[in-house]
């Protein structure tokens, strides 16, 4: 069978147009891509900069407030009594509830209040060992005041509230 030229003119036109239009297409899909992307990356810095609260305390240790909490301390919260003692980075405490937690404690006190972290190395309940709480703390006039977050709240508390976390406040022994 022989094809006209008018006949094959118009099958080269199809065939351009039908080129253009999958060009067309890909380039399309191809900005869809690129915006999904960008909204992909848009929200990994979101997730990042909304985990910046969750971060731990500075490396540096505390130097002048870990100074002042070391030794024994005997506190409470509601009706719980506490014993905290702070050797170096090292803290253990115990509840009258029987309780035992121990763990390294990380400070940063060069912001207000200052911040602390926990990672327990040992606890009663088993599924906080390994695991970094998030806190602030505080000394003031021979008395101690702590406020930890609760052990799933990857949010540091703002304040030493009880609707922010764990308050508890003793003296030195």
């Amino acid at each position: 069978m022989k094809i006209r030229w008018e006949q094959s003119r118009t099958i080269r036109k199809g065939a351009v147009l039908a080129l253009v239009l999958c060009l067309a297409a890909c380039a399309a899909h191809h900005r869809t891509l690129k915006t999904q992307e960008r909204a992909q990356a848009q929200a990994s810095l979101a997730r990042a900069a909304a985990t910046e609260t969750a971060k731990p305390a500075a490396a540096a240790v505390g130097g002048d407030l870990l100074k002042q909490i070391q030794g024994h301390w005997v506190g409470e919260n509601d009706s719980t009594q506490w014993e905290i003692t702070v050797t170096g980075q090292t803290v253990s405490a115990k509840t009258s509830d029987g309780d035992f937690y121990k763990g390294t404690l990380t400070i940063n006190d060069r912001v207000s209040p200052a911040e602390m972290d926990l990672k327990f190395s040992e606890a009663s309940d088993s599924s906080l060992v390994g695991q970094v709480i998030l806190g602030i703390v505080k000394v003031e006039g021979g008395k101690i005041t702590f406020c930890v977050a609760r052990p799933d709240d990857a949010v540091r508390p703002k304040s030493f509230d009880r609707a922010e976390g764990l308050v508890i406040v003793g003296e030195k022994k």
